[in-house]
């Protein structure tokens, strides 16, 4: 029996990079990225954290394009070591959010990032407080994430366990949230209309890619990736699902 395919693990994310032509696991791609540092110039000497960096090609586009120098971490060590031998100008460490303290001890940073990572934190307040202590007085924190658009009671999340929560930002309770960890002056840019061409335009180059995807890993690997990403097509169109940009300082 072929087991299922999550596309926040390393074979998930090895299919997303065909269909990406490049190693991102998060929406938007290039245009993701650049939308996050729009307002921020070129500057090599800027100290940047991407965390839960995945496969390395965020981190590896944002030095490239000279925001700054890049640190990654993320919890999956395969993806890691691949991130490593793909992009050995960059420092990676395997490490889950609530570590990254231990893991780089002493050090802060200008930025950090988290692009389409937060939501699979099953205790986003231990997170959020965790990267607090790697900023300094001037660090700005920017989560790039899906939105929680359904009403309080039918909240689009699951907690059954650390490989397979799923907690989108809620655009009405992430200041409170980001205040009871430390972090000051919170504000929530709405990208929902960017989320559903980024994922519209997603699923149609899925399915473009399907005999590279099967004959690479199999074909439940594609029937789950079409499923997976129809799915948040269909939720940000009916409404419940959509996408931000949040930022904080200290």
């Amino acid at each position: 029996m072929t087991q299922a395919i999550n596309f926040r693990w390393f074979k998930g994310k090895q299919v997303l990079a065909i269909v990406r032509n490049n190693n991102y696991a998060h929406a938007g791609e290039d245009e993701g990225i650049l939308k996050v540092f729009a307002d921020f110039s070129q500057n090599k000497e800027r100290t940047i954290l991407d965390v839960g960096c995945g496969l390395g090609g965020t981190a590896k586009f944002i030095q490239d394009h000279g925001w700054g120098k890049v640190t990654a971490t993320d919890i999956e060590n395969a993806a890691i070591e691949h991130a490593k031998k793909n992009y050995p100008d960059i420092e990676f460490y395997t490490a889950d959010v609530v570590d990254t303290p231990q893991v780089l001890p002493g050090r802060t940073f200008d930025i950090i990032c988290l692009f389409n990572s937060f939501y699979a934190f099953p205790d986003q307040l231990l997170a959020l407080s965790a990267l607090k202590k790697l900023a300094h007085k001037n660090t700005q924190l920017i989560i790039f994430e899906y939105a929680d658009l359904t009403p309080p009671n039918e909240p689009l999340k699951n907690l059954d366990g650390p490989n397979v929560s799923y907690l989108p930002v809620r655009p009405e309770k992430i200041g409170a949230l980001l205040n009871q960890a430390g972090w000051q002056h919170p504000q929530v840019t709405m990208i929902t209309d960017d989320y559903e061409r980024w994922y519209d335009n997603l699923v149609q180059r899925i399915m473009t890619r399907k005999e590279e995807i099967i004959a690479k890993f199999d074909i439940a690997s594609y029937e789950a990736a079409v499923k997976h990403y129809s799915g948040n097509v269909a939720d940000i169109r009916n409404g419940r699902l959509g996408g931000c940009i949040v930022t904080a300082t200290i």
